[in-house]
């Protein structure tokens, strides 16, 4: 959660460019798939934890009693509890097994 509407927008911005460059690098490294995977896992996780800036800009835009205000409250709330299964999956899905 930031201060004001604009460093929201600010964070969600560097946050997408930033993830998604990751994944690119991620896509480029051939030399090693154990660790192509795990960096995309990680772009991809940062991606979504750092989405949350979405619903932070959307707190700014609406006055807290509206309706559009109410509903993005109980998404970002839904979004934040969804973190450890979305990390679960992309472990699954890019590395293939989740161990302790």
């Amino acid at each position: 959660m930031c201060y004001d509407i604009q460093t929201s927008l600010i964070a969600l911005v560097v946050n997408i460019v930033t993830s998604i460059v990751l994944f690119i690098v991620a896509e480029n490294k051939e030399k090693d798939a154990n660790i192509s995977n795990q960096l995309k896992a990680i772009a991809l996780f940062f991606l979504f934890v750092g989405f949350i800036q979405f619903w932070d800009v959307i707190f700014w835009s609406y006055d807290a009693t509206t309706k559009v205000n109410i509903y993005a409250t109980k998404m970002a709330m839904i979004w934040n509890h969804l973190e450890p299964i979305v990390l679960a999956l992309l472990i699954y899905i890019f590395i293939g097994k989740l161990t302790l």
